[in-house]
């Protein structure tokens, strides 16, 4: 029980610190098209949107 609620921690660290590295990414982005970053952010924040929706 008690290593499931560390997971859980986990994973909510990890989405919302996930919304705002995608967040700051996107922004870079913007400002600089060509950066490999965007493509992973994107992916990752796609990642976390089915994470978020399988919680709902």
């Amino acid at each position: 029980m008690r290593l499931s609620k560390v997971i859980a921690l986990i994973v909510v660290a990890v989405v919302v610190s996930g919304a705002f590295v995608s967040t700051q990414a996107f922004a870079a982005s913007n400002s600089n098209p060509a950066t490999a970053n965007h493509s992973f952010s994107s992916a990752y924040t796609a990642l976390v949107q089915k994470q978020s929706q399988a919680l709902k």
